[in-house]
């Protein structure tokens, strides 16, 4: 969707791969830069120029496939070595439930973690938890999810209001086309 809305608002865009803290802080200090995808949170609020949302982020907590832990809430996770990263919303969001993380300097380390017994659940987002293991071949156990967010493109405050403007009513634009998309599909599947 994101490569979508940069070709449909007739703009050019290089992506670079960073560890998330390096990421977001280099969006809110350069100009010309975002990053994605980000969660809109009462702290980041004012740091960013917001577009979006543009997709939906389920929040969970995974284990080894392999291991014998059983949750169904943060509150199951007591007693429990925690592994989130550096920056990352999820992790700030299970702290400020009162629990302890072990964080990483980037999502992909607690991988190694959970394999190493350094770590036994990690707290993610479930698309990158399942991008992750398919990658690293490393097989998960989904314990719960605790919490779904829309994610947004954050750019540095010095994106011009026109063309943020221009960025969020054409994503306003695809969204619906795709959404009347996905409902003719559907019709067409009940009809069949």
């Amino acid at each position: 969707m994101l490569k979508r809305l940069i070709e449909h608002s007739g703009l050019e865009a290089e992506f670079q791969l960073l560890p998330w803290a390096r990421a977001i802080t280099e969006a809110e200090m350069r100009e010309n830069t975002c990053v994605y995808s980000a969660t809109r949170t009462h702290e980041r609020e004012p740091l960013f120029k917001w577009i979006g949302p543009l997709v939906s982020n389920q929040w969970a907590a995974f284990s080894l496939a392999s291991s014998s832990i059983e949750a169904s809430g943060l509150d199951d996770l007591s007693g429990l070595r925690l592994g989130s990263f550096r920056e990352d919303a999820v992790g700030r969001y299970v702290q400020d439930q009162g629990h302890n993380l072990i964080l990483a300097t980037a999502d992909h380390e607690n991988l190694d973690r959970l394999n190493a017994d350094l770590i036994d659940v990690w707290i993610t987002g479930v698309a990158a938890a399942n991008y992750l293991a398919d990658r690293h071949s490393v097989s998960l156990k989904k314990l719960f999810v605790f919490n779904e967010v829309p994610l947004y493109l954050a750019c540095n405050r010095s994106l011009s209001s026109d063309l943020h403007q221009k960025m969020q009513t054409t994503l306003d634009i695809l969204l619906q086309q795709e959404g009347e998309a996905l409902s003719l599909n559907q019709y067409n599947e009940m009809k069949e």
